[in-house]
């Protein structure tokens, strides 16, 4: 397993900002940049893969986003725990960016069906009050015209009162 340090870390962060993961193909193109920058002795016992960077990169960002300095400042120099800060706050914003990216369309659309249904509910009070107008009128009209008495026609064709 390999074992990261801060100055690791300082190396994964500056990928991670360069190269702007989305994917797992992403993760695994950072895990191969670094190993070619640390070179075979560095990742010799265990070669670094794209789910290790991603893992590293969460547990940073946690630490990060709890405040946590001194899980970040491990042995690393001033200067390594300066940039680290800075790496970690540029790729914090390019992940919430991210995830606003994600969500927008989705509540954009959890509106658009609210305001769907507002507007189908208000057309069906509305057709409900307009057909209870037009029964009453025509039930209005019906005792007008024919006064309290009903014509009613008999099997065999005639009226009676």
């Amino acid at each position: 397993m390999f074992r990261w340090h801060a100055h690791h870390d300082v190396d994964l962060l500056r990928e991670v900002v360069a190269v702007r993961p989305k994917s797992a193909n992403d993760w695994n193109t950072i895990a191969a940049n670094l190993q070619n920058a640390w070179g075979e002795e560095e990742t010799q016992r265990s070669p670094i893969k794209g789910r290790s960077c991603k893992e590293h990169f969460d547990v940073l960002l946690a630490h990060h986003k709890a405040g946590n300095a001194s899980a970040l400042k491990k042995s690393g120099t001033e200067e390594q725990y300066g940039e680290l800060q800075q790496l970690l706050d540029d790729a914090s914003a390019y992940i919430t960016d991210m995830q606003n990216k994600k969500t927008a369309p989705k509540a954009r659309k959890q509106l658009q069906e609210e305001l769907d249904r507002n507007n189908a509910k208000q057309f069906r009070d509305d057709a409900m009050v307009a057909t209870r107008e037009k029964n009453s009128r025509a039930r209005d009209s019906d005792e007008e015209t024919t006064g309290p008495y009903r014509l009613a026609i008999s099997p065999l064709g005639q009226t009676t009162l």
